[in-house]
């Protein structure tokens, strides 16, 4: 079964943790396989400094786990405060 995020469309925002996520574009997008389909970009900000990041999922994923810092600070398996 699709996260919610799969419905989610421009302008709307969701909340992961306290971290506020809004939906920037959906774009289509095709695999390196030729297969098509849609990616969702979101927009957040660092829970580190505050700086604005994006980030892209796919619209078919079956779970959400955003990233929570912008590119300078991500620390794979670290919790965010």
């Amino acid at each position: 079964m699709p996260h919610p995020v799969s419905k989610i469309r421009p302008g709307e925002s969701l909340t992961y943790y306290g971290q506020i996520y809004t939906c920037t574009m959906r774009r289509p997008y095709t695999r390196r396989d030729g297969s098509s389909t849609v990616l969702i970009e979101l927009a957040s900000h660092c829970a580190d400094c505050g700086t604005s990041f994006t980030f892209s999922v796919p619209a078919t994923s079956n779970k959400f786990e955003p990233n929570r810092r912008c590119e300078a600070h991500k620390s794979p398996g670290k919790a965010a405060s």
